[in-house]
């Protein structure tokens, strides 16, 4: 929020000075001075008037708006209230490291489709901040929903009278190929993670299909172990600005019940009772979240640092290389393979539709059309006559 001061020059004479938004660009603060003539109530008012406006995202006239401006006042206005703060987070790094050094300048009346075309050809070619080529189409097709989303609320807002984005095509993304383990792969990973605590997160991971954040936010509690389900009702997030901080699940679909096997529940089992003993040696008050999967000192894992280090032991081993999300993977997949409902599988996935699940995975129901053709043609082998 902005803030203001107000400074007596002479007789009826006042100077105000209140904050507008941040440079585009370096995020310093800037401040913008006023004089006004008048009594003091009435440079009060004035100076309140001049910082609603600054709240607002009012304070610069909307011809000598610069586009840079726009997106910080969008962003802090409009984005960072109604999104959670790692979403917010990777806007303002689209924003403040790429986006505004290099279109920011620009007037937003301005702006054309061929700026931004420019601009996606140039992160294409030299995109990456530490020099080593250009960004991915998929890292340039979210640049681009950031300023589409952006521009369409200027044109909301009577800013600009089209979205220049409108015309801009962003390159084609193809998609990687999904890469998961086999069940035997699986198991040997399982076998060299034996004596490491982050076994129990893997095997978690493997037998549910939950996420990172779904995984270190459990907690004992969403724990069924004599009903045989866990439910999901918080997950972990880490940003660099609030660093670990527990939130409720993204979506409706996040929410939900998952069935757990019989050995998942056996490891479970086993695993609180060795947790529930280093707990008694830290004492009292150390993990009052209980959570199912801590350190040694009972403090919640950073999600960075539980994907780096499995990361770093898959990368010994003699398996396909995943990350920690591709055990997420290696369950949905597995699953369509064993022909489980796909309605079922998104449902456990926490995907919030059906149609979900197919988009990035259906390449696997496409491969199961021969095995249904091999199926049908097995009710007719006992009769060729038929």
């Amino acid at each position: 929020m902005a803030k203001g001061t107000i400074v007596k020059r002479g007789k009826n004479s006042w100077r105000l000075k209140f904050d507008i938004s941040p440079d585009p660009v370096s995020g310093n603060r800037r401040t913008k001075y006023a004089t006004f003539k008048g009594g003091k109530r009435e440079a009060e008012n004035e100076l309140a008037r001049l910082i609603a406006r600054a709240n607002e995202g009012l304070n610069i006239a909307p011809g000598k708006l610069l586009f840079g401006d726009f997106l910080i006042q969008w962003l802090e206005n409009n984005i960072k209230p109604s999104v959670r703060a790692n979403t917010y987070e990777g806007y303002e790094i689209n924003i403040r490291k790429h986006i505004a050094p290099r279109l920011g300048n620009i007037p937003l009346k301005d702006l054309t489709a061929l700026h931004i075309q420019e601009y996606y050809t140039q992160m294409a070619k030299a995109g990456r901040s530490d020099g080593k080529g250009g960004l991915s189409a998929q890292t340039i097709v979210h640049h681009h929903r950031r300023i589409k989303q952006a521009l369409k609320h200027a044109l909301n807002a009577r800013l600009i009278s089209y979205n220049p984005s409108d015309a801009v095509t962003p390159p084609k993304v193809t998609k990687d190929e999904i890469v998961v383990l086999s069940r035997q792969e699986l198991l040997t990973m399982l076998e060299s993670l034996s004596k490491l605590r982050i076994r129990n997160i893997v095997f978690l991971a493997a037998s549910t299909g939950m996420r990172r954040s779904e995984l270190l936010g459990l907690r004992w509690c969403d724990v069924d172990m004599d009903g045989g389900y866990l439910t999901v009702n918080q997950d972990l997030q880490q940003t660099n600005e609030h660093g670990l901080q527990f939130t409720a699940p993204k979506t409706k679909s996040s929410r939900r019940k998952i069935a757990i096997p019989s050995p998942t529940t056996a490891m479970l089992k086993k695993w609180k009772v060795k947790q529930d003993q280093e707990h008694l040696k830290l004492g009292a008050g150390k993990d009052t979240k209980r959570l199912v999967f801590t350190r040694r000192d009972g403090e919640p894992y950073s999600p960075r640092a539980i994907s780096k280090e499995f990361e770093r032991l898959i990368a010994a081993m003699d398996i396909t290389q995943i990350t920690l999300h591709g055990l997420r993977h290696t369950h949905i997949s597995h699953l369509l393979r064993d022909n489980v409902n796909v309605k079922v599988v998104s449902a456990r996935a926490g995907h919030a539709s059906a149609s979900i699940t197919l988009d990035i995975y259906g390449h696997l129901i496409d491969n199961m059309d021969e095995a249904a053709a091999a199926s049908v043609g097995r009710w007719f082998s006992a009769n060729e006559d038929v």
